[in-house]
């Protein structure tokens, strides 16, 4: 499990460049496999996987209504729940991988003050990470990719990069 603190810059269709801040995770499933989710605010932008709506909303309605879905084994499904997407990484060195991903459920909030106007946009992403290993627990990203908003005619890029956290 790897969580840090990412920068991402993204260019939807009709919008200005947006820079974000925020969490990101990488949950590995063996060596190569991995879901993947991320949760970024900046100016007028908030970006957070979509079934995170259904977590917050069942810790709302009470810890019961988490037990009853999750039971004791919870931890999987948390990781589904809170992932947009996956990615496969090939192992390069030991301290390198390259990892293209698909990111499918995310959800976009994005209000433009200049147009008077609000958008919500399911949102799906695929493009490439690198990940650079510090020793044992330390991880350097960068990424790439071409951003899709539901509903709309054209996409557009996201990149970022990220310094995460091995707590594995």
């Amino acid at each position: 499990i790897v969580v840090g603190g990412a920068f991402k810059q993204i260019k939807p269709l009709q919008h200005d460049f947006i820079n974000s801040y925020g969490l990101e995770s990488q949950i590995f499933f063996g060596d190569h496999f991995s879901v993947n989710g991320q949760i970024l605010f900046g100016k007028n932008y908030v970006h957070v996987p979509l079934g995170s709506f259904l977590v917050f909303s069942l810790a709302y309605l009470g810890e019961g209504c988490l037990s009853a879905v999750f039971d004791e084994g919870c931890s999987p499904w948390i990781a589904l729940f809170l992932s947009e997407g996956c990615s496969y990484n090939f192992k390069i060195f030991d301290q390198l991988t390259i990892a293209p991903y698909i990111n499918v459920l995310g959800y976009d909030y994005i209000y433009a003050p200049d147009e008077y106007k609000q958008d919500s946009y399911l949102s799906s992403a695929a493009g490439g990470r690198i990940n650079m290993f510090f020793g044992e627990k330390i991880v350097f990203s960068s990424f790439a990719g071409y951003r899709y908003l539901y509903g709309e005619p054209k996409g557009g890029v996201e990149m970022g990069v990220s310094v995460g956290y091995n707590f594995y």
